[in-house]
């Protein structure tokens, strides 16, 4: 789902410049059950053993 945020909404919050730098703020919603497994991926991603499987996978002379 996908959520955009009318000019003069938008234009009245005052850390709009924290968010976005376009005209309209989007945002894409997505299922509770998909969030939760993104956000599972994602913080996986910045674990020690994350780092490790990379590098097991990442061609030689690549830093």
């Amino acid at each position: 789902m996908r959520v955009e945020f009318s000019q003069r909404d938008d234009s009245r919050c005052p850390v709009k410049a924290e968010c976005t730098r376009s005209r309209r703020r989007r945002l894409t919603l997505q299922p509770q059950a998909e969030h939760e497994v993104l956000a599972r991926a994602r913080a996986e991603q910045h674990t020690d053993q994350w780092d490790i499987a990379l590098r097991r996978l990442r061609p030689e002379g690549v830093p």
